[in-house]
């Protein structure tokens, strides 16, 4: 059984010397991932930043996000 902290988080998960907002500005300008399958082929999908997409659509999604 491994040992709980007084926080209610299992010991090897400590955050104290974590930085709040660390990539925030990184992943404002949107991201890749590339995702490496088993047959040797590779899959990459771009997320775009709220920036990048029509004005109209960010509307509606940042609406989606504050509901």
């Amino acid at each position: 059984m491994k040992k709980i902290n007084d926080n209610g988080m299992i010991a090897e998960y400590d955050f104290s010397n974590g930085v709040r907002g660390k990539h925030y500005r990184q992943m404002q300008r949107g991201y890749t991932i590339t995702i490496f399958n088993s047959a040797g082929t590779t899959t990459v999908k771009r997320v775009r930043s709220l920036k990048e997409i029509a004005p109209r659509r960010r509307k509606a999604i940042l609406q989606t996000i504050i509901e």
